[in-house]
């Protein structure tokens, strides 16, 4: 259960961060101080959403997606989709950011926020393609409490 609420207070203070971004971007840009400070102590990476449901018969699954991250300390950090020698976006002096894409495609993918200097990679997250019987399985399940095999 602390695995959990900890996941839940993370993502909170990720959308409170990305809140803050696109409330005030010249200051994010400028690279301005605030009075956010940061309690975590190892990187996040997140995908939002991170499951693209597939209309009924699409091969193609479309969707905005914001790649969001948080580091413990401020430094060069580029994105990348896996397997992509360009980055999608690079930050210089950040201790978080987001980048919005418009996500085009008929398989999951993975993207990796690794570290400028030396190409480490530090985090990774993933938005899955699903059909709508997927999607309708997964909701059952969750609907139901308790099953019957």
């Amino acid at each position: 259960m602390g695995i959990l609420n900890n996941r839940y207070a993370l993502k909170k203070r990720l959308i409170a961060i990305a809140a803050v971004m696109f409330m005030h971007p010249q200051a994010v840009a400028n690279n301005e101080t605030t009075d956010a400070t940061l309690k975590m102590k190892e990187p996040l990476l997140i995908a939002s959403p991170n499951v693209c449901e597939l209309s009924k018969g699409s091969y193609l699954c479309e969707m905005k997606a914001a790649i969001i991250w948080e580091m413990p300390t401020a430094g060069h950090y580029c994105l990348f989709e896996q397997g992509i020698e360009l980055p999608l976006q690079c930050w210089r002096d950040s201790w978080s950011g987001s980048h919005v894409l418009t996500f085009q495609s008929d398989k999951r993918l993975t993207f990796e926020l690794r570290a400028y200097q030396n190409d480490h990679t530090i985090g990774q997250a993933t938005i899955n393609v699903i059909g709508t019987l997927e999607q309708r399985i997964r909701a059952k399940r969750r609907r139901s409490f308790f099953r019957i095999f």
